[in-house]
């Protein structure tokens, strides 16, 4: 007797698999998010340049500023060591030593009296160096364009700048971003610097 045939199992295909959606629905959500997060990032690259250009600009005309403060320093140092040699101040920029400083690069900013020292030259009677026309950077070639003379800025902003007997004052005037005010410093024989007029705050 044959052996009764086992009945041949058929394996039905496997049920198609259902696509993924996930992958598709990430990537739409991503660029959704992408495209709303423009405006959002225009908004603080605004606010963040609104913040930061001003600051930079004050920054960039701080640092303009240490020039008026290098050439007073300058005219200080200068001024005490005549006063050292001489025993009297001097107006004279070349005989203090500033006529290659206030030369330098582009100036901003005019150095010196409101007027020359003449009245004690006159009367002391010694030979020192002193020529009585230098006593402003206008006078040695510096051109700058401050709205007037020196001498007439110099006598608005600081009428007591000048050098008598042992003591002096000496003042820096310029224009450090184009406006009409200007920028005007002063230092005395006591190395007393003074911002008389901030050309950044005005």
């Amino acid at each position: 007797m044959s052996q009764p045939q086992q009945p041949a199992y058929q394996m039905s295909p496997p049920p198609p698999t259902p696509k993924k959606k996930g992958r598709s629905n990430g990537m739409a959500l991503f660029l959704a998010i992408c495209v709303a997060a423009v405006p959002v990032g225009i908004v603080v690259i605004g606010i963040v340049a609104s913040i930061a250009i001003p600051n930079m600009e004050k920054f960039k005309s701080r640092s303009m500023q240490s020039e008026a403060k290098t050439k007073l320093a300058a005219a200080y140092t200068g001024q005490k060591s005549f006063v050292a040699e001489w025993d009297v101040t001097t107006s004279d920029l070349v005989s203090l030593g500033l006529d290659g400083i206030v030369n330098e690069g582009k100036s901003r900013y005019h150095v010196g009296f409101v007027r020359p020292a003449n009245a004690q030259w006159a009367t002391i009677g010694i030979a020192a160096p002193h020529d009585a026309s230098l006593s402003n950077s206008e006078k040695l070639g510096v051109a700058l364009d401050l709205g007037a003379p020196f001498e007439t800025l110099a006598a608005q902003y600081c009428e007591d700048c000048v050098a008598e007997g042992q003591n002096f004052k000496i003042v820096a005037i310029g224009n450090i971003d184009k406006d009409a005010t200007l920028d005007v410093w002063t230092i005395d024989q006591d190395r007393k610097l003074v911002n008389i007029v901030d050309d950044i705050k005005e």
